[in-house]
């Protein structure tokens, strides 16, 4: 069956009608791939060898500056049926096209990531979040993720979207910080290939911010208006929030199996949710959340994103408790996904977190994650919630007995540690990859408290560590978020303001403590 003089369909696949087609015009190798894909239909082994072989040529090597050329690409790169198996993009990934095209592939094309966090090469992961876009632009995500379909669905051109995830981590093995060398690449495909000058700035904004979104939704407190403010104002528009919010899930979820977590895209949600009502109404000032009868009241906004109602009147019930029966604290062990759920409900004291971290530490319960909430009552009351395992992979579960004791250790007041820690427990891993200690200072926007970062490797009893160091300089935490994934324990934690000779020697100690 002839397509056109060109190109015909045999037994199935795609033909070429001369054999030199592709090394005099290498442009119509992008449209033999298209031409298969919309035909669905299989190229053939001639048509791929040839293409291969147009590739490498000196004539390929110009596909860059051709017009007709970065047409074709980018509508290859929007097109929502490009399902194939590879794609006609994955294709050209293999085929040497895509980096013919845009030369500032080829650095990225294969590059390993030396870290225990990526499991693929930068191109594959690349490939695999495009191909996600395309899911969510065709509904097959409505379930997973609504929001993102919605917002999908409203974009009336995604083309910057498609060519700034293509290219959002082109800054990866250059010189300077990746988001802002990738700003500059982003700017200069997105001129190349044709882009208005708005449309090539918002490509760039969109690949130099694309770590902003998962970062602070992760890692800072979304109750502070001043924080959403500042992500508000340096987002500027609603059209580039709903595109960086697309760009963020999918390289989330793209970057290992099971990485976009039910929790991290709850945080997401409500951060695009935060951001997008403050650009709506400006800088005024909105009500707080309002607390149901049956609920913690003065919690954060976090708590209430994070949390379901269900758990959350789980959480009152205990509060309760604790206050009726007048006890000091409460531990409530619940199967979760994936994991148990731990629940410590509290009077409030200094230190308790790092009591806390011992006692699970002691009694061999590892903790994997961990969100610490006060609520502002009187007496304060500590509503912790953390995500447990026993150190003892071979244990179906934490016996009641265990939570018992550890009920009962924590209602004791804490004996200081006679000695510093042993050094830390090496994991077998830790031969190969190591998970440099990293520990960051800086204040929230308000300047009313200190944001602690650390991250280091993940090891039995790292959360005592941490802990432990915070309460030995005197710093009570206010709030924090400990997560633990792919071997690297990520916390962080808000204190009172600090100074730069406080900041200096917790830091000296956690490095003692975690080395």
């Amino acid at each position: 069956r002839r397509l056109d003089e060109r190109f015909a369909v045999y037994d199935g696949t795609l033909v070429a009608t001369e054999p030199d087609l592709f090394v005099e015009s290498p442009v119509l190798c992008l449209e033999a791939l298209a031409l298969a894909r919309d035909h669905d239909v299989q190229i053939s082994g001639p048509i791929f060898d040839s293409i291969a072989e147009a590739a490498g040529t000196e004539a390929a090597q110009r596909l860059c500056d051709e017009p007709e050329a970065q047409r074709r690409l980018l509508a290859m790169l929007v097109e929502p049926e490009d399902v194939g198996r590879p794609s006609a993009l994955a294709l050209c990934n293999e085929l040497r096209l895509l980096e013919r095209v845009i030369p500032e592939w080829g650095p990225i094309r294969g590059r390993m990531q030396h870290d225990s966090y990526h499991v693929y090469t930068v191109d594959q992961h690349t490939l695999n979040a495009v191909a996600m876009l395309k899911r969510i632009a065709r509904g097959e995500h409505n379930k997973d993720y609504p929001l993102a379909t919605a917002l999908h669905l409203s974009l009336d051109d995604p083309t910057v979207l498609y060519l700034a995830t293509l290219v959002h981590d082109a800054g990866k093995g250059q010189e300077g910080d990746q988001c802002e060398t990738g700003a500059i690449v982003a700017r200069r495909v997105a001129e190349r290939a044709g882009l208005a000058a708005p449309e090539a700035d918002r490509c760039a904004r969109l690949v130099g911010e694309h770590l902003t979104m998962p970062l602070l939704s992760q890692k800072r407190d979304l109750s502070d208006p001043l924080l959403i403010a500042e992500v508000g104002d340096r987002i500027a528009d609603r059209r580039t929030l709903t595109e960086l919010y697309l760009l963020s899930l999918v390289d989330m979820a793209c970057v290992r199996p099971g990485n976009l977590s039910s929790w991290k895209l709850t945080l997401l949600d409500e951060l695009y949710l935060l951001t997008l009502g403050y650009l709506r109404r400006g800088n005024r000032v909105v009500a707080a959340r309002v607390a149901q009868p049956d609920e913690p009241e003065g919690m954060p906004d976090r708590y209430y994103a994070l949390y379901e109602r269900d758990l959350r009147k789980e959480h009152f019930a205990l509060a309760e408790r604790l206050r009726t029966e007048q006890r000091r604290v409460l531990l409530d062990l619940r199967a979760g996904a994936g994991s148990l759920r731990l629940t410590l409900v509290a009077l409030d004291r200094p230190g308790l977190l790092a009591h806390a971290a011992a006692v699970f530490d002691e009694h061999d319960v590892e903790v994997l994650a961990a969100d610490v909430f006060t609520q502002p009552t009187e007496p304060a009351v500590a509503i912790d919630i953390f995500r447990v395992a026993p150190r003892d992979v071979s244990a179906v579960g934490i016996d009641p007995a265990t939570v018992a004791a550890m009920e009962q250790a924590l209602e004791q007041p804490r004996q200081p540690d006679p000695r510093p820690p042993t050094p830390r427990p090496r994991r077998p891993w830790e031969g190969g990859l190591r998970v440099p200690t990293v520990i960051g200072f800086e204040r929230d926007p308000a300047g009313e408290r200190t944001i602690v970062d650390v991250q280091t490797a993940e090891a039995p009893g790292v959360l005592r560590r941490i802990t432990r160091a915070f309460h030995e300089e005197g710093h009570e935490i206010l709030l924090a978020r400990c997560d633990t994934e792919a071997e690297r324990a990520s916390d962080v934690f808000y204190v009172a303001p600090l100074s730069e000779a406080a900041q200096e020697r917790l830091r000296q100690r956690l490095e003692r403590y975690l080395q």
